[in-house]
């Protein structure tokens, strides 16, 4: 009565519970992803140099970014490299993000209404993007 082959029997390599699903994507996929995301969001890109001039002060960057941007609520800020003035300054602002080129991913740049990139994020960028061809 248990054997496969009767009615009401067992199953034969039936799922143990113990399968791994998750799926990875290369390095390629990645990068390839991530400029399709760039360029989806180009209209919204801009570049600047004012978010190196920074004071270290939240209500100097929160004008600055007003000035800018009007009525955007999520704005993602590229930089080469954080320095402690910039993250002083952009921290306490709620809806903004400061992230190196570097460490660019997709989803960051898909949840982004605009995005601002430094002249020294575009040539990171650059080089880190064109290994994806």
């Amino acid at each position: 009565r248990n054997a496969n082959i009767f009615v009401g029997g067992g199953t034969v390599h039936g799922p143990s519970g113990e399968q791994n699903y998750n799926l990875k994507l290369t390095a390629k996929m990645k990068n390839k992803a991530l400029i399709s995301a760039l360029s989806w969001q180009a209209p919204t890109m801009m570049v600047t140099e004012a978010i190196d001039k920074l004071d270290g002060k939240t209500k100097s960057a929160a004008k600055l970014l007003a000035d800018q941007l009007k009525d955007d609520t999520r704005i993602l800020v590229v930089v080469d490299k954080i320095t402690p003035m910039m993250r002083r300054s952009l921290n306490n602002l709620e809806q903004v993000l400061v992230v190196s080129a570097a460490r660019l991913n997709t989803l960051q740049v898909l949840n982004a209404d605009s995005i601002i990139l430094t002249n020294q994020a575009l040539p990171v960028l650059e080089t880190r993007l064109g290994e994806a061809k």
